[in-house]
């Protein structure tokens, strides 16, 4: 083995090692703020369905009163009508 040989071989171990390195630092550095959004969107998803059954609750409620009804019952173990 020639010493051409082996500094080819040390360049490339080298050049692993690096590229090893830096997917290492995107894995550690780039899981936490993938997460971050991840869990960002699900909240704002749930705000949008917690908006969207307010809304229903009120236009519901609406047409109960327009019925002359109560959307609530004390009756059920729900609560509602």
């Amino acid at each position: 083995m020639g010493v051409a040989e082996t500094t080819l071989k040390n360049r490339r171990r080298g050049r692993l090692k690096v590229v090893l390195i830096v997917l290492l630092v995107l894995l550690v550095f780039g899981t936490p703020v993938i997460i971050y959004f991840r869990i960002s969107a699900d909240g704002r998803i749930a705000l949008r369905e917690a908006k969207n059954i307010k809304l229903s609750f009120q236009m519901i409620s609406i047409e109960y009163y327009a019925m002359g009804d109560s959307i609530y019952d004390n009756t059920r173990a729900s609560g509602m009508g």
